[in-house]
Formats: structure tokens, C-alpha cells, sequence
């Protein structure tokens, strides 16, 4: 079994609806963030912004990146920040809830997809000897 077998399989069901969850709400709210900016401020200047969450997004979704997902949590919690700074009110957090429903998704599979691995190693060579 390949690991997009896996992630496509019945057991990683639950898994994969919520990465692809994650990802695709990371999508939206990159280009609504865009859209938005632009109507109220005339500015692009968020384009960076959606660029940094929809790479992260993809390789979450594609990949079930951890490192990925791990990226989009500290550039989230520092985005965060910068808004409070910048503003003198928090603002961004629902990329942060969305970094840490990835962060749980993604270690997740890559933790039963490590189990698999081992047992498809363990069988392997159970049938060698």
C-alpha cells in the first residue's frame, strides 16, 4: 500500500476530511482576505499574505505535510501579533484555528502512516525469512 493509498483509505476518512477541510478554508480565507483588502483599503498589499497561507495550504492538503502545518501555526500566532500591534486590537484568528486543526490532522496520518510502514516492513520481511 502506497501512502496516498492510505490517506485514501476508509480508516484515514475522518483524517483526510479534515485536512482537506483545513485546506480548502485556508483557500477561501486567503482570497476573501485579498478581495476584502482590496474593496476597503484599495490596496494588494495582503497578496503576500494569501501566497504564505495558500502554499502552506497546498502542502498540507497534497503532501499531509507536518512542516507545513507547522509553518502556518507560527506565521498565524505571529500574524496575530502584528495585527494587535498594528491595530491595538487582535485580529487573524481564524487562521490559527486553522493552523492547529492541521497540525492535529496532519501529525495524526503521518503517525498511523508510520504504524503501516512498519507493519508493511514487518511482513515483508516475515515473508523473506
Amino acid at each position: 500500500m502506497t501512502r496516498n493509498e492510505f490517506f485514501k483509505s476508509n480508516e484515514m476518512k475522518k483524517t483526510r476530511a479534515t485536512i482537506n477541510g483545513c485546506a480548502f478554508c485556508g483557500y477561501a480565507i486567503a482570497i476573501a482576505g485579498v478581495i476584502l483588502n482590496y474593496v476597503y483599503y484599495k490596496t494588494i498589499n495582503t497578496i503576500l499574505d494569501a501566497v504564505i497561507i495558500i502554499a502552506a495550504c497546498l502542502c498540507i492538503q497534497l503532501l499531509q505535510s507536518r512542516v507545513a502545518a507547522i509553518v502556518l501555526a507560527a506565521y498565524s500566532i505571529l500574524n496575530v501579533v502584528l495585527v494587535y500591534i498594528q491595530n491595538g486590537k487582535p485580529g487573524g484568528y481564524i487562521v490559527v484555528a486553522l493552523a492547529v486543526f492541521s497540525l492535529v490532522a496532519t501529525f495524526k496520518f503521518q503517525s498511523a502512516w508510520q504504524k503501516v510502514k512498519k507493519q508493511q516492513a514487518g511482513a515483508k520481511n516475515e515473508t523473506e525469512a
